[in-house]
């Protein structure tokens, strides 16, 4: 009989540490209390063929038309009253998870969205967000992200280490995809 368990908890809160302890493996699923390690939706099942590797996964990449919905809801919840990105928002803001997914995804192509206005203010040129819909087409540029878009990645390993080293690739928020 096949049964089903479900972890959910805000990063950082120990739910791949706990999904490892379960395996009785240390070091499957990558894990970082500071920032987002697993912030992808996870299957793991038992692999009974005794032939192949002993560590066997995929990693599904949404369709460019999902991202594209997920894109707008992420910027929906990170633009100013005149309709400029919120490049930055701190832990404790309401659209914190927001800017972490889209940092997570995008790094610096995101968080680096300002444009010159032209203007010097003390000696320095001044800067200003990127209005959304220019932003979110620059974002949508971004080939790192887009050409993986509606793929699936097979990742195989001999052991637990050289598996989640894998893995890694496309579920830490620290690393990038190519």
């Amino acid at each position: 009989p096949q049964a089903s368990v479900v972890v959910v908890g805000n990063t950082g809160a120990g739910k791949s540490t706990l999904l490892n302890a379960l395996l009785g493996e240390s070091a499957v699923l990558p894990t970082n209390g500071m920032r987002a390690c697993t912030a992808v939706l996870i299957e793991l099942a038992y692999n009974e063929n005794e032939r192949g590797p002993p560590y066997e996964g995929s990693v599904e990449f949404v369709s460019a038309e999902e991202w594209e919905r997920e894109l707008d809801d992420l910027l929906s919840d990170l633009t100013t009253q005149d309709g400029r990105a919120i490049l930055y928002a701190a832990e404790d803001a309401h659209n914190y998870g927001s800017w972490c997914k889209l940092y997570a995804v995008y790094g610096e192509s995101f968080t680096h969205s300002s444009i010159d206005t032209g203007e010097i203010a003390h000696g320095r040129k001044v800067y200003k967000a990127m209005r959304v819909g220019d932003l979110k087409e620059k974002l949508k540029g971004v080939r790192t992200v887009t050409h993986k878009l509606g793929t699936e990645e097979r990742v195989v390993a001999n052991d637990a280490r050289h598996f989640r080293r894998k893995l890694e690739r496309y579920m830490d928020s620290a690393n990038e995809v190519s």
